[in-house]
């Protein structure tokens, strides 16, 4: 992986950008390749050159960054998230399939064929986080411990979103921390 630097203030243009002097600035290089400069620190997916770590860096930062607060943005970025995983497992499929018979219980095979074991697994634990909220029997829970007094219907809703807040907090979390073993 490459290695970035930080300028406090450029002295000059910075060719092919634009990013004019005294503006602040990173820059990294490649062994045997151009200079790149952005306004913004480079991600883990713009510091290395293997096409795989790219895409899994990328899908890692996404499950990291996720939050949200309703049922149907969260299945959907799962369905994203595990799409973009098999996906990645299908490239390396075809990674595998496409070095000879005899390299594939080789080093470099066996090295491909954990990477898409490790991917399976993720996908399957992914695929097991369930996202089922019951509204009405959040309603109850909160209903019954209250009984005694009489709550008015804003506060019992105001009571039930914030349980529904905390379980989605609770569900992008789990999701984020889900590992593989890459």
């Amino acid at each position: 992986m490459a290695k970035y630097t930080f300028v406090k203030s450029a002295r000059k243009d910075v060719a092919g950008t634009d990013i004019k002097k005294g503006e602040s600035y990173y820059w990294w290089k490649f062994r045997y390749g151009s200079k790149k400069c952005s306004r913004t620190k480079p991600t883990r997916s713009q510091l290395t050159q293997s096409n795989f770590l790219s895409q899994l860096y990328d899908i890692e930062d996404k499950l990291s960054d996720f939050s949200c607060e309703d049922e149907d943005t969260f299945n959907a970025f799962k369905e994203e998230i595990m799409g973009e995983i098999e996906v990645l497992k299908d490239e390396t499929q075809d990674s595998f399939d496409n070095i000879p018979e005899q390299l594939q219980s080789a080093p470099t095979g066996e090295f491909l064929q954990e990477r898409i074991d490790a991917l399976e697994q993720w996908y399957e634990e992914i695929d097991c986080i369930d996202c089922n909220i019951d509204e009405e029997e959040i309603r109850e829970e909160i209903t019954t411990e209250e009984e005694e007094n009489e709550l008015p219907e804003e506060e019992i809703q105001e009571r039930v979103d914030e349980k529904i807040k905390e379980k989605f907090a609770e569900l992008s979390s789990e999701l984020s921390c889900i590992t593989h073993n890459l």
